[in-house]
């Protein structure tokens, strides 16, 4: 199902039971599966594979390119059952061109998977996560700025984007990669 102004471009397919929300762009080429639902005002650029079981909130920016892979461990005889995989990306993120997100992994709102980076964990809300295994090299505000480091407590430490005012407290399982969506 189609929310109203959604956009596609040619030669992309969008298989049965998937929702797209209102306002969203689907780039060329690109692949969207069976039951998939993308929220309302995103960009699905070109050429991106999102398999069946993928959660998009509203407002994410998908590169070119990207791919939500449904096996982590694929070989040619076998036919595992893979049903009740599934993906969560919030409101506000931002997927890099190529990135590769793998099976049962979480985005959270308004963070940032830098280009070509392998999402191998989970990645908290406003973590700004890179490379192969991608990992947090810093946070971001909801524009997508770095955000500085400020006054660190037993709960974590508050970050401000001198670009925007924007604060937030990161907690300390976060700095430490253990968010559990």
């Amino acid at each position: 199902m189609l929310g109203a102004d959604v956009r596609v471009w040619n030669w992309s397919q969008i298989r049965e039971g998937a929702v797209i929300g209102a306002g969203t762009v689907v780039g060329q080429m690109a692949y969207i599966g069976v039951d998939v639902r993308i929220g309302r005002g995103c960009r699905i650029m070109q050429k991106v594979v999102i398999d069946t079981g993928v959660e998009i909130g509203d407002a994410v920016f998908v590169g070119p390119f990207v791919t939500f892979t449904n096996d982590d461990r694929p070989r040619a005889w076998s036919t595992r059952d893979l049903t009740g995989i599934r993906w969560h990306v919030g409101d506000g993120a931002t997927l890099g061109a190529c990135a590769v997100v793998l099976p049962d992994r979480h985005v959270g709102h308004h963070a940032f998977v830098a280009a070509s980076s392998t999402v191998t964990h989970n990645v908290p809300p406003h973590a700004l996560v890179l490379g192969s295994p991608a990992r947090i090299a810093g946070w971001v505000c909801e524009q997508g700025h770095r955000m500085e480091s400020g006054d660190t407590t037993g709960a974590g430490t508050e970050r401000t984007c001198k670009e925007c005012g924007f604060e937030v407290l990161i907690p300390r399982d976060w700095e430490e990669g253990r968010w559990c969506p």
